[in-house]
């Protein structure tokens, strides 16, 4: 016990930057649970904790699927604090939706059931959607919490309320209208979110919130905070690693120490209900370090070498991630989960989980990500895993007596004169018919209509319940193990394979080497690199947007795409009288600037960059290392730290709650921090963050240290 802890206060890197696999698939579909079938038999118990009834996964994790003789007999957790938990669009919505309908019960005479702010923001934040509801993890303080936000929502009173409601019935078009009518409720409910966000901004003619809509923002900082709390007195505070992730090592035989117990059972739940809700969501990446079933290297046999970490061993991670429609249900919605998923995680490939049974759901996640991956602007390879064909097997069982014993008035006894099973073929014919069906929608979609980006190398259908497809004899199936091999093979086969620096490393300088910033010498570097019209632009292209209102939808396809280093454009037809069209484009600036400097800042980052730790650190060494670590230096990573991280973030926390007033907030940012050629500490910053990242992809990638 004592050997794992002095090897966990020793890591120096939480982060994992080797190979990676993104798992995505309907809600349901088992990804959590095929992420149990690759691992040491010893940790499918604890795996199988996160395993639920279809919500089990809230929050991206990446399991680290390692043969490192430390995983053997323990998991070990290595998450980093996320400073917002709780999603300001989400704490919003619950604080509008309940405004809303106080609104309306105010409006209304005799209202028998009175709901209070109280009640209402319980079914928000406690008994609510899961991926919201986590406000139980804080016990006492968590309903301490709402008893204070329900007294600040209470400080509007009874008649305040009625009016507000009045101002958004007269912001109905044409409110007497038979349409207006008949989609009256609906239409309300929107612009009742509409005033109460112009309240509390302070900006509804005679009625002004702004004072309660700082205490409610302060609110949402209060929570935020008392979450990082929770999440850092989760770990031992002496367990943090060098790029601040937070680390706990769970032993997988002889577990007595009852604190770590209870501690394991609150990251590893099914996310079931509000109270076996997992402490991952409180987290902003969450890597899980576990042992690999040494049958799966076995398997591989030489192609195990395409996946060897640092040490020698095999190592690859699977993000496994929500279901598509866990949290968002229409069209759009699943679009943009998977534009998320595939813009914010780093990734070498995508599996696509979804049962052969075609429910509803599942026709409609092949029909969503064939089209979505049949446009994909970058290049990806893709392998499909069809799991749950016994679920096929004994739908068209049941469908066949169903048709078959209809008939029969004495089937209830036994009179059914032929067969009680259907013929092998006719089930074999359905299942490969099945398989085809699939491989048309998706496969032929994508590979063949797509723009050849994105393309499918392989497609296998399997089931989690061993022996159920064995008898079929199709060679279109196959048992899991055989899926996973092959699988990681195409992986392997498709993998960029590169010859590996050699290094001796000094075990005295930790567990890893390492790298040091000269911080000011690269600002004065920076200075020099960073084009003065690149500061001009952004500034005439944030005047540009002054005083501009967007659109909520174009709103939030903004904040969907700076993540990604990426601006937006949206033009609105004459229809949209209230708000505007907007452009921003610095992003794209600061990303042009930055690339076709790309050559100086790499010389900048020679001068102000030591490698530590390496023994063996002669000339050729250093720079066959920096050549692979300048290779994996990305300017959009630089680009997104800038106009997110570094400027909408900020933007969460403050009292704004219309789009207007959030979008001039950042614009507000972007003027301040990003558009002075004399101060580019900002600049600096981001390009540390992206120094550190491809340093780790190098090492997790690039480097063999020498026995």
């Amino acid at each position: 016990m004592e050997n794992l802890k002095m090897k966990n206060t020793q890591l120096r890197y939480g982060a994992f930057r080797g190979p990676k696999y993104l798992l995505t698939g309907p809600t349901g579909s088992g990804k959590t649970t095929f992420v149990s079938k690759l691992v040491n038999p010893k940790a499918v118990s604890i795996i199988t904790q996160m395993v639920g009834q279809g919500s089990s996964t809230l929050k991206p994790k990446t399991f680290v699927i390692s043969a490192e003789v430390d995983f053997e007999n323990c998991i070990r957790i290595c998450a980093k604090p996320n400073s917002q938990p709780l999603n300001r669009h989400d704490y919003d919505e619950v604080i509008m939706e309940t405004f809303s309908l106080l609104a309306k019960q105010a409006a209304k005479e005799n209202v028998k059931v009175v709901e209070t702010a109280e009640n209402l923001l319980m079914k928000g934040f406690i008994k609510g959607e899961n991926y919201v509801s986590f406000l139980g993890l804080l016990e006492d303080e968590g309903y301490e919490w709402i008893q204070e936000t329900a007294a600040i929502i209470d400080e509007v009173q009874r008649d305040e309320l009625r009016d507000l409601y009045d101002v958004a019935h007269a912001r109905l078009e044409d409110p007497e209208s038979k349409k207006a009518k008949s989609k009256s409720m609906d239409s309300i409910d929107a612009k009742l979110v509409d005033v109460f966000c112009d309240y509390l901004d302070g900006t509804v003619h005679q009625f002004s919130g702004k004072d309660i809509g700082y205490k409610l923002a302060e609110q949402y900082n209060k929570i935020n905070n008392l979450f990082t709390t929770l999440a850092q007195d989760f770990f031992d505070s002496s367990d943090v690693t060098q790029d601040g992730y937070y680390t706990i090592d769970f032993p997988l035989s002889n577990f007595m120490d009852e604190e770590k117990i209870e501690k394991r059972n609150a990251f590893f739940s099914n996310n079931a209900n509000e109270e076996n809700v997992s402490i991952e969501v409180l987290y902003e990446d969450i890597i899980v370090y576990v042992g690999i079933n040494m049958g799966l290297v076995k398997g591989l046999g030489s192609t195990a070498e395409q996946f060897h970490n640092r040490n020698g061993f095999m190592e690859f991670g699977l993000i496994d991630t929500m279901g598509a429609f866990h949290k968002y249900g229409d069209k759009q919605d699943v679009k943009h989960y998977f534009e998320q998923l595939t813009r914010e995680n780093d990734y070498d490939g995508v599996v696509l989980l979804t049962p052969l049974y075609l429910g509803a759901n599942e026709k409609k996640f092949l029909q969503l990500s064939s089209d979505f991956f049949r446009q994909f602007p970058f290049h990806l390879d893709v392998i499909m895993i069809s799991n749950k064909v016994d679920m096929v097997i004994d739908q068209f069982k049941k469908e066949w007596a169903s048709k078959n014993m209809a008939n029969d008035p004495f089937s209830d006894l036994g009179g059914f004169g032929g067969e009680v099973e259907p013929n092998l073929d006719d089930l074999k014919e359905h299942i490969d018919h099945t398989i085809k069906l699939v491989e048309q929608e998706v496969i032929s979609n994508i590979n063949d209509e797509g723009n050849g980006r994105a393309s499918v190398l392989a497609h296998y259908a399997t089931s989690f319940v061993e022996n159920r497809i064995d008898p079929l004899g199709l060679t279109q199936l196959k048992s899991l193990p055989q899926t996973i091999i092959e699988m990681m093979k195409r992986f392997g086969r498709a993998k960029k394979s590169s010859h590996k620096i050699k290094i001796e490393f000094d075990p005295t300088y930790g567990s890893d080497i390492g790298i040091r910033i000269n911080s000011p010498s690269l600002e004065s570097g920076m200075q020099k690199v960073l084009d003065p019209v690149m500061f001009h632009n952004i500034m005439q292209n944030c005047r540009a947007n002054v005083g501009k209102i967007p659109h909520g939808n174009s709103f939030n396809a903004l904040i969907l795409r700076l993540p990604s280093g990426e601006g937006h454009h949206v033009i609105l037809d004459q229809r949209f009288v209230n708000v505007h069209s907007f452009d921003v484009n610095f992003p794209g600036t600061i990303k042009n600037s930055i690339t076709k400097s790309k050559d100086d800042l790499k010389n900048i980052l020679r001068q102000c960059i030591k490698f530590e730790g390496v023994i063996n650190l002669t000339p050729d060494v250093e720079k066959a290392l920096f050549l692979r670590f300048l290779s994996r230096i990305n300017t959009k990573n630089i680009t997104a730290s800038l106009v997110y991280e570094q400027t909408f973030r900020p933007v969460l926390t403050k009292p704004y709650y219309a789009f207007g007033a959030k979008f001039q907030s950042y614009i507000n940012n972007v003027k301040v921090k990003l558009t002075n050629a004399n101060q580019c500490s900002w600049y600096v910053l981001a390009v540390e963050k992206e120094v550190h990242r491809a340093f780790k992809s190098m090492l997790d990638t690039d480097v063999l240290y020498k026995k």
